[in-house]
């Protein structure tokens, strides 16, 4: 039988959150299964004409495209090339970063609109970025969050761990969680709060301590933590996120505290508040409420099955299923 050959183009190397999770893993999946796969890394040096040369002398069969749209060149010789194409999307890159100019963003969004066409099967993170790029009935486009991580923990949650509330995140978003910081230590003055993503080190500042990000940090920081926080200032930006930290924060039986938003409810469904502390409102004394019923609960075993059931649902086995094939075993979390 033929071994099916990939060629990927991500935005990045393992050491990006969202190339590590909706490319690298993925492909590692179907390297283990029997494929052969190169992959190209948009941000290093040359990466075009390695891309050019990929296409030409590998001829694959399926060409896996992840963030970054890729010039039309490109676009256009693959679909002579190889039988199936794949275009993923996890954020509203087509928005403009924060900080863009309205011409960086009108050419970004072109771009990615106007290579969409060539694509057999896009895939997002978030039913309103399906919407934006108006695919919302359009078969070739599913929505798949995640993929989710492997469950750091299975055992209960008071044996192992303390009452810290963890916030996890980089310096592009710490004004997310900074607009309510002030009123939820008023309201809990006696929680201890630790903040990963902090543009440096600080010292332990009351109840708060700041950290810089690393994967060691992180990794300790949702070991110890008893409830995670996701709270996200109203943009059409945030609004599109991918919401990844959820997934995180289950994984390491961490309870996560957020805003009811179409992303929460697409990747858990039914089970959003048998695995969360929705938060009622939008005021800091709000979150502080949530904070406090995210205390008062423990991870039992029915919420580490109802953990599972989400992890099963968007695997990144499935993802990579969808990568070389329309058929997966997961997606549709009702």
């Amino acid at each position: 039988m033929k071994q099916q050959k990939v060629v990927a183009l991500t935005l990045g190397s393992r050491g990006a959150a969202s190339s590590r999770i909706r490319a690298h893993i993925p492909l590692d999946h179907l390297e283990s299964g029997g494929l052969s796969v190169t992959r190209v890394i948009a941000s290093s040096k040359f990466w075009p004409l390695r891309l050019f040369f990929s296409i030409l002398l590998i001829r694959p069969d399926v060409v896996f495209v992840q963030k970054v749209m890729p010039p039309r060149w490109f676009l256009v010789l693959s679909r002579r090339m190889c039988s199936r194409m794949v275009f993923d999307l996890d954020d509203a890159i087509y928005l403009g970063y924060p900080g863009a100019s309205p011409r960086e963003v009108k050419k970004i969004d072109s771009r990615v609109r106007g290579g969409l066409v060539f694509f057999d099967l896009v895939l997002t993170s978030n039913e309103l970025i399906r919407e934006d790029l108006g695919l919302g009935m359009d078969p070739r486009c599913i929505v798949y969050p995640g993929p989710s991580p492997d469950a750091a923990f299975t055992g209960v949650q008071g044996d192992l761990k303390e009452k810290v509330v963890l916030w996890l995140g980089s310096p592009s978003t710490i004004s997310n969680v900074e607009s309510i910081l002030p009123g939820v230590v008023e309201q809990l003055p006696d929680v201890r709060i630790l903040i990963v993503g902090s543009p440096n080190d600080g010292p332990q500042l009351g109840s708060i301590r700041r950290q810089r990000w690393t994967t060691e940090v992180e990794s300790k920081a949702l070991r110890c933590s008893w409830s995670g926080l996701m709270p996200l200032q109203v943009s059409a930006w945030n609004q599109r996120k991918a919401g990844y930290k959820i997934l995180e924060y289950l994984s390491y039986g961490v309870v996560p505290v957020v805003q009811d938003s179409p992303i929460v409810r697409t990747l858990l469904g039914r089970r959003t508040s048998e695995l969360c502390e929705l938060v009622s409102g939008d005021t800091p004394q709000d979150w502080a409420a949530a904070i406090q019923r995210s205390l008062d609960r423990t991870t039992d075993q029915t919420w580490i099955e109802g953990r599972d059931a989400v992890f099963e649902t968007w695997s990144s086995v499935g993802f990579s299923r969808l990568i070389i094939s329309a058929k997966s075993s997961g997606g549709s979390f009702e």
